[in-house]
């Protein structure tokens, strides 16, 4: 090249990098200040009329589905999960592009250590080496090495405040303000059935609405299990399909994994092999020895209504509930009552005169399982 030092033996890189020093560009925009040696493309985004707005932001666009792609980057939600990293996004097309990162190859800078997966990422880069910055503002002493940065800085000479009539409130997007002006809105349009909570904002009234998304249930129709998530419980269906050929000779236990049974059977062992460093807690399976072992260095969960304290959020979202003054399960041999009809189910056992787990070394008997197990050991 005869204005730098890059040098090559593959002609279509070559005549890409003299791009980079083609300041002459022949053909310009009459609407806008952009400048092109291809300026057909330019006129037909100029010329198609903007319909689709953004109610967050200024963004406007000609397809509504292009609109609609946008507005997932204000949802906060990112669904797109990279498999080899942690990168996430809302906008599949962005996640395609990072997948690149992963298996294209570096582009390295000549004069510095900078490397990049992306060619024009180096391309932009390779311009702050340019110490003659040629494109200056008229109205402050800023000045950049390309023309993209000094149109995009220009806007913040230009663009107009939008103030709010009400308070001191000022932005620069006009989409903002109008959310801005809903919150001085006494009519609260977007109201919630389950509290008091009411709002102008539907993305914040579907936000609230999360909140109490928690306490729905999906329930098995095979038995008492039930869970606030639905792909739990689609999860825990499949336990009903899958034939169960592995029985314990001691108790009614099944499963469909050889290596399930043989960590059951060590319940009926009375060694407990496994050994707690910190304290004196011991049991039959590795499992339940880490579990405890997170006992020692979890973080504690509170109740905020009483003084109860745990190392597991489960147990301390199943405390919350006993506070839950709204038991609409009610036992019909006693006063007992339950938030939960699965609690509700299980207490009524303790009417039931037949046991159905019965000890073959003593006269031990109990409708629990759990009980069982324990006493068995």
């Amino acid at each position: 090249c005869d204005n730098c030092d890059y040098a090559t033996n593959i002609k279509c890189n070559f005549n890409r990098h003299l791009l980079v020093h083609k300041a002459s560009k022949n053909f310009k925009c009459n609407i806008s200040n952009y400048s092109t040696n291809d300026l057909n493309r330019h006129r037909l985004k100029s010329n198609i009329l903007k319909h689709f707005e953004c109610d967050m932001c200024d963004y406007s666009t000609s397809r509504k589905d292009y609109l609609q792609q946008h507005v997932l980057i204000h949802s906060g939600s990112k669904d797109f999960k990279c498999d080899i990293c942690d990168y996430a996004t809302s906008i599949k097309k962005y996640l395609k592009r990072h997948l690149l990162s992963h298996v294209i190859k570096d582009y390295k800078c000549s004069k510095c250590d900078f490397v990049t997966k992306f060619r024009g990422a180096l391309r932009n880069h390779a311009l702050t080496h340019n110490e003659t910055k040629d494109f200056k503002c008229d109205n402050c002493d800023y000045a950049t090495h390309t023309k993209k940065y000094l149109n995009r800085h220009l806007l913040s000479h230009v663009i107009e405040d939008f103030k709010c009539f009400k308070c001191d409130f000022v932005t620069k997007f006009r989409g903002v303000l109008r959310n801005h002006v809903l919150l001085h809105n006494e009519t609260k349009n977007f109201k919630c059935d389950n509290c008091d909570y009411a709002t102008n904002i539907k993305c914040n009234f579907n936000r609230h609405l999360l909140v109490h998304k928690a306490s729905i249930d999906f329930k098995c129709n095979n038995c008492n299990y039930s869970t606030n998530y639905k792909r739990y419980l689609i999860r825990h269906l499949l336990k009903h399909n899958i034939p169960k050929q592995f029985i314990c000779d001691v108790c009614d236990y099944a499963t469909s994994r050889k290596d399930y049974l043989q960590q059951h059977v060590l319940i009926h062992n009375g060694s407990k092999d496994f050994k707690c460093d910190i304290c004196d807690y011991a049991t039959h399976t590795k499992k339940y020895l880490k579990r405890h072992l997170l006992s020692h260095v979890r973080e504690d969960f509170k109740c905020s209504k009483c003084d109860y304290v745990t190392k597991f959020k489960g147990d301390l979202k199943n405390h919350v509930l006993s506070h839950d003054e709204t038991k609409g399960f009610k036992c019909d041999y006693c006063n007992y009552s339950a938030s939960r009809k699965r609690y509700l189910q299980q207490h009524a056992l303790i009417h039931n005169d037949a046991k159905h787990f019965k000890c073959d070394h003593c006269d031990y008997a109990t409708n629990f399982k759990c009980n069982f197990n324990r006493h068995v050991l």
